[in-house]
């Protein structure tokens, strides 16, 4: 590892570009001798990967955060996190990865090809949390480790990962104190008594642990199994109630709805401690909590506020209760020049409220009201992602791409084909931009098998899918489907609509060698944008144009075409 000898001598802050981890919200408590075994394993020589593995809430995500802040010096290049608990499809974790370095993916090259030459020479910490559901693509990025003998991974699951390269570091839940045997004064050196000791702090400033309430923090800590989450969540409701309360719900389990859960052992400790501290919510408290778990890798206020409208209620006092109980995470963001306060749910807790949200009768209304946000979104997107605003436009969309993932997962499972189509081909410009050529044709791919949606919607979906086959080395098929997207679009009698397929339409055709056929779009698209007052489509027109002429050696009729779109482009 060759940054032991040349590591750089000053350790990576906050505001440096090396330093791409999430701040921690609070200090790791107890984890002292663990974080040091850890941290000389990431060190080894030998240990390329290692997988810090454990039951939920037993505090994966923030140990691997602190190992990696630790030795974040030891790294040229330094440490970055990614989060893939919003991923489903084992098949996009290389692409998520590509995408937290910054890579670009050209449609003609694998993907594992493009992370293995970014990733050659690097001496870099690659933290990958989350992922147990996407156990599947472990070979693949194991297999990076080749190409780049300075990278070292970092991961957290609730599994092992069983690769050849991996070794395992089972993360164990904190000590707890035999409350008959220990002293008050011994008690509350144990780990998980601090833990519940600093968290009810936070709740009540004026709470002490002595005498009176050790032994009862103890047991609340024993029967919690020392999982720091569930004490966590035990410990935001002290103010409301005293230890003695929260026991006596422990002990009395009152009305936990866990016959879905199929928990067992830790697991089901965990469920027990989330389903106590939700049923302590008020009704609305509890509904917007349901309502969180729609979202993958969080939302903002107004997406939360479409997901709950059906409640007649804001969302600002239930959400800063929930923030309070910590069963959500607020944190302030900004993107697509919107900023502003952002949700998120750790993935354990989000797995309960998708649980609860099921119960109670609720996930198609919230995820259609979830779906049709986004559509929206999308499609306000769409134009200002080819304008002075791209910039941040394609920060806010890259922020809301797991969010329209599942949207997108949602309406094509037989929900609403229409709102799926729309939202695929209002996507095309994003991923064209961003690279996801593959994901994106899939999803068109998707949309393509659904005839029946109005021929607006299927017209633009279809001449999304050529516009993302053609720079995959394609050629006749995306000619015949943009055809196919043309005829549609001549029946539609939407200006923007025929535009927006006499584009693709004349691009695939030429890149089928159809130049006749070619100019013929590219002439029509023209007329189609000046008749419309579209200076966008005519300028695009005539470019497409332009290039075409000059391809075919006619200089004196392909400047005209390319000056006269300069000045619409200005």
């Amino acid at each position: 590892m060759k940054s032991l000898s040349r590591a750089s001598a000053r350790p990576p802050t906050v505001g440096d570009s090396r330093f791409r981890l999430p701040l921690r919200p609070h200090p790791l408590i107890g984890r002292e001798r663990e974080l040091e075994a850890a941290q000389s394993l990431v060190l080894r020589q030998d240990t390329k990967m290692l997988t810090i593995t454990g039951p939920p809430g037993v505090g994966k995500t923030r140990f691997a955060i602190g190992v990696a802040s630790a030795v974040i010096g030891e790294f040229d290049e330094g440490a970055l996190f990614v989060d893939l608990a919003p991923v489903r499809d084992p098949a996009l974790v290389l692409g998520t990865i590509a995408q937290a370095l910054g890579a670009y993916v050209p449609p003609d090259r694998p993907v594992a090809k493009v992370l293995r030459d970014t990733l050659r020479g690097q001496n870099l910490l690659l933290v990958l949390d989350n992922f147990e559901q996407v156990a599947a693509a472990a070979p693949e990025v194991a297999a990076l480790l080749d190409a780049a003998p300075d990278l070292r991974l970092l991961i957290t699951s609730r599994e092992p990962l069983h690769v050849t390269s991996e070794h395992e570091y089972r993360l164990s839940p904190l000590s707890v104190a035999d409350p008959r045997a220990l002293q008050w004064t011994a008690i509350r050196r144990r780990p998980a008594a601090v833990l519940f000791t600093e968290r009810a702090k936070a709740a009540d400033p004026t709470f002490a642990l002595d005498a009176t309430n050790a032994r009862t923090v103890a047991e609340i800590c024993r029967r919690l199994d020392g999982l720091p989450l569930a004490i966590e969540l035990a410990a935001a409701w002290i103010g409301r109630l005293d230890p003695e309360a929260i026991l006596a719900r422990l002990e009395a389990r009152r009305g936990l709805p866990l016959d879905s859960l199929e928990a067992a052992g830790r697991h089901r400790t965990l469920a027990e401690a989330i389903a106590w501290s939700y049923n302590l919510l008020s009704d609305v408290e509890r509904a917007v909590f349901r309502r969180v778990g729609i979202f993958a890798g969080g939302c903002s206020i107004d997406a939360l506020e479409a997901a709950c409208e059906d409640l007649g209620a804001g969302v600002l006092a239930p959400i800063a209760a929930l923030a309070d109980k910590n069963l959500v995470v607020r944190s302030e963001e900004s993107a697509g020049g919107q900023a502003g306060p952002r949700i998120r749910m750790l993935e354990t807790l989000r797995e309960f409220a998708l649980e609860e949200l099921n119960r109670a009768g609720e996930t198609d209304a919230v995820a259609g009201h979830h779906a049709r946000w986004f559509l929206a979104l999308a499609e306000r997107a769409e134009p200002l992602l080819w304008s002075q605003d791209q910039v941040g436009w394609l920060a806010r969309l890259d922020r809301e791409h797991d969010n329209i993932r599942a949207a997108l997962r949602w309406c094509f499972d037989g929900h609403d084909d229409e709102t799926g189509v729309r939202l695929a081909a209002a996507m095309t410009r994003y991923w064209f931009a961003r690279g996801h050529f593959r994901e994106g044709q899939a999803w068109h791919e998707v949309a393509a098998s659904r005839p029946l949606v109005p021929a607006r919607a299927r017209a633009r979906a279809l001449a999304g899918l050529a516009v993302l086959l053609w720079p995959q080395g394609e050629t006749a098929r995306p000619h015949r489907v943009a055809e196919e997207a043309l005829t549609l679009a001549r029946g539609v009698g939407d200006p923007a609509v025929l535009g927006w397929t006499l584009l693709h339409a004349g691009s695939s055709a030429e890149a089928a060698g159809d130049l006749p056929l070619a100019e013929a779009h590219h002439r029509e698209l023209i007329a189609v944008g000046h008749a419309a007052q579209d200076s966008w489509l005519e300028a695009r027109g005539l470019t497409n144009l332009a290039v075409l002429l000059w391809t075919r050696a006619d200089g004196a009729s392909a400047r005209p075409a390319a000056e006269r779109a300069l000045v619409l482009a200005r």
